[in-house]
């Protein structure tokens, strides 16, 4: 089994690459570039919609985020299980 980081919150494209060249060598990655690609409108105010997975092929899935109040697990286990791993240096 592997491991992927999705990272999206607040992200562009220059983000993006800095989190690339940082995590890349170290685990699989993916960006969720959203806000800003669905809407790259001047002066129009992007609506502030969040979609949450839960699942993914029968397996619960967490939402690390470095945001309080962010953090989405089916289970206080599971979220447990997968902060305790997660220790990045800067």
């Amino acid at each position: 089994m592997s491991k992927v980081l999705v990272f999206s919150d607040n992200l562009d494209l220059a983000k993006a690459v800095d989190l690339y060249r940082h995590f890349s060598s170290r685990v699989n990655l993916s960006f969720g570039i959203g806000t800003r690609l669905t809407c790259d409108i001047p002066q129009v105010k992007p609506l502030n919609i969040v979609i949450k997975l839960v699942e993914c092929n029968g397996k619960p899935v967490a939402k690390l985020s470095d945001s309080p109040g962010k953090l989405s697990a089916t289970t206080r286990r599971l979220s447990g299980h997968c902060v305790k791993p997660l220790t990045f240096r800067r």
